[in-house]
């Protein structure tokens, strides 16, 4: 399936709030409406009384296939991540990952384009350098297995907390090559889109929207 384009976009969306605490879930899913990325991994997003039935409404009012994982209850609801995609996701996986204060994880969605899967893997990593290198240690082990059994297209998309992840360089590189900074009011990059090294970047920027307390990253990529 040489030259198939996918336009993928993670977004940590702060609980559909902005920077200063302002209701915005309705302008972040018309920016993603306009934008109209194939493939969406969404960080911070509720399902629960108290922070909005956010899947919910963006089940409702985007066409996208939904893979929601909830790391956690919150509010007699729950709180995680979610990968979206135009085509039908063929398998779901969440991993819970060792968490040391609130509780994080990786979902694990499968797509298939033409003759071969594509695996999407989404996360959002916890706040101290201890955490983290237990998460990326058994996140790089998940991802390694997988890609000895036929070395399928990989992405690894989210928010990783942190200016410099150790993920397997051997297998992923960063389709950002200038470390632009993702984060609202601080000159770092902590969110990611992964990919490997058989598939070719064609574009990468990080979009000045201030829906969320982080900006969107936006990749057109070529498997």
């Amino acid at each position: 399936m040489s030259g198939t384009k996918l336009l993928v976009m993670t977004y940590n969306i702060h609980s559909g709030k902005d920077i200063n605490g302002r209701y915005s879930l309705d302008k972040i899913i018309k920016f993603i409406q306009c934008v109209s990325p194939d493939v969406l991994a969404l960080q911070e997003i509720n399902e629960n009384r108290v922070r909005g039935f956010q899947i919910s409404q963006i089940k409702r009012e985007l066409n996208y296939y939904l893979h929601f994982g909830s790391n956690m209850e919150l509010h007699g609801g729950q709180y995680g991540i979610a990968t979206l995609t135009k085509l039908p996701i063929i398998k779901k996986e969440h991993i819970i990952l060792p968490s040391l204060m609130e509780q994080r994880g990786m979902i694990h969605s499968t797509i298939f384009i033409e003759d071969q899967n594509i695996n999407i893997y989404n996360t959002h990593l916890g706040l101290s350098n201890l955490e983290r290198y237990g998460q990326l240690n058994i996140i790089n082990k998940f991802i390694k297995k997988h890609s000895l059994k036929s070395n399928p297209p990989i992405l690894l998309l989210g928010d990783f907390n942190t200016t410099m992840p150790l993920y397997n360089r051997s297998l992923l590189y960063d389709t950002d090559t200038h470390g632009l900074p993702t984060i609202i009011g601080f000159d770092k990059k902590i969110d990611y889109i992964l990919v490997s090294h058989h598939i070719k970047v064609l574009n990468f920027e990080v979009i000045k929207v201030e829906y969320s307390d982080h900006f969107p990253l936006l990749a057109e990529i070529v498997i």
